[in-house]
């Protein structure tokens, strides 16, 4: 059954101008030429530092560049990347007042072929999709499938969590490392096109780092849902310290109540425990880690 979904929480931006490969080349970490309107790139922007300051799917369409990212970061996205296009021939503006995505979970519509729509099959086991164009042509590809089922975003975001994909917002930006959310993996890192701001430190981290950290799903006995760059706890025969952050969260099911998404060092010791809050009443059971594939326990 295909289940439609209204992504009225993210949003676009639109990078136009005769040096907008060019830019964007010198400051994502995927490979922008790879990019087209059938054949999205998970991509991110970092700071010199090689921390991760937004994260998106770039499309692009007859010259112009779309990153589709949360609507909340688009206003950070775009004034991180502002710094660097003053000098280049490009312009940069949030296109969320022209443009509209919706996600789709099924077999995409053969109708789409022909279509200006721009569409992105998301990794993982969920079948899930990006549908992403005007606002009226959106309108009509809803109107043509008016029978199918709607989701909620909750839901969306559930499927994403299970499928390991991993998002960046406000609060947790500026703080993450590309390998501690398993971007290599995602293919969101070219390692081959060459210089890009914090490639160094991306690199150095990929072929001579030892990397502790790595990304988990997991599910909590609270009802509560975290926020993200919330810190974890690991407790070990009463010690208790942090050992990473909430990623992302979402209602669960009868066995844990709430999903999260979570970047944690790896556990020392077998009876370890995670915990969201410092009191241990949180616990985190890890189900799934360090790959994107969902669990099918929650």
């Amino acid at each position: 059954m295909t289940m439609l979904f209204d992504l009225t929480d993210s949003g676009f931006i639109e990078v136009s101008g005769t040096d907008a490969a060019k830019f964007l080349q010198g400051q994502l970490t995927c490979d922008v030429m790879q990019a087209s309107a059938t054949a999205y790139r998970m991509g991110a922007h970092c700071n010199p530092q090689g921390r991760i300051i937004s994260l998106f799917q770039l499309f692009s369409h007859e010259g112009t560049f779309y990153l589709f990212m949360p609507a909340n970061m688009i206003s950070i996205a775009i004034q991180a990347l502002k710094k660097y296009a003053v000098f280049f021939k490009v312009a940069l503006k949030d296109a969320g007042s022209g443009w509209r995505a919706v996600g789709l979970q099924g077999e995409l519509p053969a109708d789409l072929s022909g279509t200006h729509l721009l569409r992105a099959s998301l990794p993982g086991q969920s079948s899930r999709h990006i549908i992403a164009g005007e606002r009226a042509a959106i309108s009509e590809f809803l109107h043509r499938h008016g029978q199918s089922a709607h989701g909620s975003l909750e839901e969306w975001k559930r499927l994403a969590i299970l499928d390991g994909l991993p998002s960046i917002y406000p609060e947790t930006s500026g703080k993450i490392l590309p390998h501690e959310i398993n971007l290599v993996e995602l293919n969101a890192i070219s390692l081959a096109k060459g210089c890009y701001t914090g490639q160094e430190v991306i690199a150095r981290m990929h072929y001579r780092g030892k990397l502790k950290t790595h990304l988990y799903q997991a599910g909590s006995n609270t009802i509560n849902l975290p926020i993200p760059g919330s810190d974890i706890y690991r407790v070990h025969h009463g010690e208790r310290r942090v050992c990473g952050m909430v990623i992302d969260a979402c209602k669960g099911g009868p066995a844990h109540p709430t999903l999260v998404l979570v970047s944690a060092s790896d556990k020392t010791h077998p009876d370890e425990q995670f915990c969201l809050d410092d009191d241990d009443k949180s616990i985190l059971t890890i189900l799934h880690g360090s790959s994107p594939h969902p669990s099918t326990s929650y």
